[in-house]
């Protein structure tokens, strides 16, 4: 589900970002409050993420696997 959504987005669906993001959410806070952050941190990091690429969609059609994208921008 997600990788379809994340497919339209970048085709230009706005609509489907908030599928995509619905469908990462739950998987990127199960993964940061594994590794031991701040519930709190956890989010606006995730927020953070989103956000930005939401503002740069156009540059990101280079990015073949988002979940591997996402957990390793969350890492950081």
């Amino acid at each position: 589900m997600g990788e379809n959504a994340w497919k339209r987005f970048l085709e230009g669906d706005d609509k489907s970002f908030a599928t995509f993001y619905n469908a990462y959410y739950s998987e990127l806070i199960a993964y940061a409050l594994k590794r031991g952050f701040d519930e709190e941190k956890c989010k606006d990091a995730i927020q953070d993420i989103f956000f930005n690429i939401y503002a740069s969609k156009g540059k990101l059609n280079h990015i073949q696997n988002i979940e591997f994208y996402l957990l390793r921008s969350l890492n950081r």
